[in-house]
């Protein structure tokens, strides 16, 4: 089996993109995609089940585990920008962790992510979350 197929018939069914969108099937292909190693399944299934992927409640705690894993496979910028919020905010079964959301929140800045690249830069300019005030890497973050 391909991950990147079963990925994208994942994608075509989350967008409905030639087909009727069906997040059920999306979660299945997604799973498969996983289990043969693609950290973008991962990903792409993670905010799925965070936004309660049209298939029932949210699963924050199983959607941090996801974004970890295509965090720790792939440096995904998006899961770990994803990580940081989870974990400066908490939710279900997730609990805050400032100390790591700033961690996840600098490799995703590192890793390109421009979201996490906005929010390291307001962080370090407002000198919130515990970060040392710091305006010429704060600007540094705002330019990219």
């Amino acid at each position: 089996e391909d991950p990147q197929a079963l990925r994208l018939l994942g994608d075509l069914s989350s967008n409905g993109a030639y087909l009727r969108p069906d997040a059920r099937a999306a979660q299945q292909w997604y799973r498969q995609a996983v289990k043969l190693g693609d950290p973008v399944a991962a990903l792409r299934l993670a905010n799925l089940l965070y936004q309660g992927g049209g298939v029932g409640e949210r699963r924050p705690k199983e959607a941090e585990e996801l974004w970890r894993y295509a965090a720790d496979k792939a440096e995904l910028g998006e899961a770990l920008h994803m990580l940081a919020v989870i974990y400066g905010g908490g939710d279900d079964g997730v609990p805050v962790d400032v100390e790591k959301s700033i961690g996840y929140l600098k490799r995703g800045a590192e890793a390109g992510y421009a979201l996490s690249q906005l929010n390291l830069g307001e962080l370090l300019m407002s000198g919130a979350s515990g970060l040392q005030r710091n305006v010429t890497l704060a600007r540094m973050w705002l330019r990219k």
